[in-house]
């Protein structure tokens, strides 16, 4: 499957054809291509870098619903407060995660931090994962350092409310 979305100096678009040459046979897309193939499936949305985020949780199991989420936004302090955060839910004895510019934790595995704003796809991945393999110690809690921006169209690929967001 391939996603053509359309990012601030490349259009995923332009892509396509190579997509499907290198196996693609599913295009999620925000416009049809001129030409279609035949062999291909295409699907028209209005936002394709959301349906990423919508399908990578369904994809996982909609991972997310069963957690309690908090974003920490702000302009300082982001990273201390999710690491408290962790700390806190870890130490009360709740497995816990953590998403932060300087590593992410799924209960006690480290994972290095690959973006400030990972991708919803990865972000699905990463819990899911640990869901699926481990259901009888599944995290409870996530403290998640995020841009505001990204905290914005939240709702639908993180289903489920916030506890709480935290601004400094």
């Amino acid at each position: 499957m391939f996603f053509a979305v359309s990012g601030t100096r490349i259009d995923g678009h332009k892509f396509i054809d190579q997509a499907i040459q290198n196996g693609a046979t599913a295009v999620v897309c925000g416009q049809l291509p001129e030409k279609l193939n035949e062999h291909v499936t295409y699907v028209q949305v209005e936002d394709p870098a959301l349906a990423v985020g919508i399908i990578a949780s369904n994809y996982y199991d909609n991972p997310t619903e069963k957690l309690q989420l908090i974003g920490v936004t702000g302009t300082n302090g982001k990273t201390t407060i999710a690491t408290l955060l962790y700390q806190l839910f870890t130490g009360l004895g709740f497995k816990t995660g953590l998403l932060s510019t300087i590593k992410y934790f799924i209960g006690s595995k480290e994972f290095p931090a690959t973006s400030t704003n990972p991708k919803l796809s990865s972000l699905n991945a990463l819990v899911g994962f640990e869901h699926w393999r481990k259901p009888r110690k599944r995290i409870k809690a996530f403290s998640w350092e995020s841009q505001f921006p990204s905290l914005v169209g939240t709702k639908t690929v993180w289903p489920g409310e916030f506890p709480g967001e935290f601004l400094n």
